[in-house]
């Protein structure tokens, strides 16, 4: 399930560091919906969260603190496998339509309008996407508890990605248990690092080959693949499939 929200705003800037302000406006839509009944499903401890979204901020500039947008307008993708979720945050969003949320310095953003997207059906074992949230992949170190970030420039990128992917699999409902195939293939990547609740992260982007079989394709495309994807990262659209991924990566 994928739908799209449009967003007004008053000034044409927005903070660099703008996902956590897309968090705070779903915990807010969740809290004012249904009496708050959701918020703990979705934002509790040890809560899932089945889902990804991408920003459309259209023709804009960077600063080192904020985003300068051409126009007054930024457009929230969203995307999810599972119907019951897409519902919730759907109704959600709607009860906060005509509601300002502020920004920083006396901006706001007013949910404008709500629309359903068709998604694309996946009918091969491999497909050629773009990512159009940047894709994130987290690896944890025990030794000193700390996090680091891989990109496609990294030696252990493409492991690393397989192992996320297998352990996305096996929470799925209908996972069988049998073994999980996953695969990866550059075409155009590209490196960029991104501002995250104050941190600067190192993230993928570009266009891929992803092989697998098409259940689980179709869980990657729907509710994201890699790290972080519930707070906007790795979500990709179809440019293509079927075909030899040999003949996309010499392209």
């Amino acid at each position: 399930m994928r739908f799209s929200l449009v967003f007004k705003l008053i000034e044409n800037q927005v903070p660099l560091d703008i996902r956590p302000v897309v968090l705070s406006f779903f915990k807010r839509a969740l809290t004012e919906y249904d009496g708050g009944r959701y918020l703990a499903k979705y934002y509790g401890i040890g809560a899932k969260k089945p889902f990804t979204f991408a920003l459309d901020l259209g023709k804009c500039s960077f600063t080192k603190e904020f985003i300068d947008l051409a126009d007054k307008k930024i457009i929230l993708n969203f995307s999810t496998s599972s119907s019951q979720t897409g519902i919730i945050f759907y109704n959600a969003f709607l009860s906060q339509k005509g509601k300002p949320f502020p920004l920083a310095m006396g901006n706001s953003i007013t949910l404008a309008n709500v629309y359903m997207q068709k998604h694309k059906a996946i009918v091969s074992e491999q497909i050629l996407c773009r990512f159009v949230a940047p894709l994130c992949l987290r690896k944890h170190e025990r030794e000193g508890n700390k996090d680091y970030y891989l990109t496609w420039e990294d030696e252990i990128f493409n492991q690393e990605l397989v192992n996320t992917v297998k352990e996305q699999a096996k929470k799925l409902e209908n996972w069988d248990n049998t073994e999980i195939k996953f695969e990866i293939l550059s075409v155009r990547p590209k490196k960029t690092v991104v501002k995250h609740h104050g941190q600067s992260i190192p993230v993928t982007i570009g266009t891929f080959v992803l092989k697998s079989n098409i259940s689980l394709l179709s869980e990657l495309y729907l509710s994201g693949i890699g790290s972080r994807k519930s707070a906007g990262f790795g979500y990709f659209n179809i440019i293509g499939q079927g075909g030899r991924a040999e003949s996309w990566v010499e392209k």
